[in-house]
């Protein structure tokens, strides 16, 4: 069963955060000469679709919440014939909170989200690399 908590609440919708950390992670990583939104007016020769498709705290096991995490992710190269898919993978991650709290879950998201991100990195670098 899924239960909503209403004590706890985002301020800004979680995908748009990720959208913003993934933004600046992907721009410091080196990968890109720049990296933009898309409502840049500039040219890009690739665009980068992420999904947050999981973002829950699991309770199932008495004693232990594991704050879950999952990004789902397509890498498009736009070309004249339209965008490619070129590259599409999806990642989970989790981690153990340390207490049970919303602020323990927050960080718990965040070292699981981390993680996603360092993975999409390194699969972008190889899916560039080809």
């Amino acid at each position: 069963t899924f239960v909503d908590d209403f004590y706890n609440a985002f301020y800004v919708p979680p995908t748009r955060m990720l959208s913003g950390v993934a933004h600046r992670w992907l721009g410091n990583s080196g990968l890109f000469t720049a990296v933009v939104s898309v409502d840049s007016a500039s040219t890009a020769q690739w665009m980068l679709e992420l999904r947050l498709s999981d973002l829950y705290v699991d309770r199932r096991h008495q004693g232990e919440h594991v704050a879950v995490a999952g990004v789902e992710m397509t890498l498009l190269e736009l070309g004249k014939s339209g965008p490619k898919a070129v590259f599409e993978q999806r990642y989970l991650e989790s981690e153990p909170a340390v207490e049970r709290n919303g602020d323990a879950y927050v960080e718990a998201w965040g070292l699981a989200l981390g993680r996603v991100l360092s993975r999409l990195e390194n699969d972008l670098a190889k899916a560039l690399d080809r």
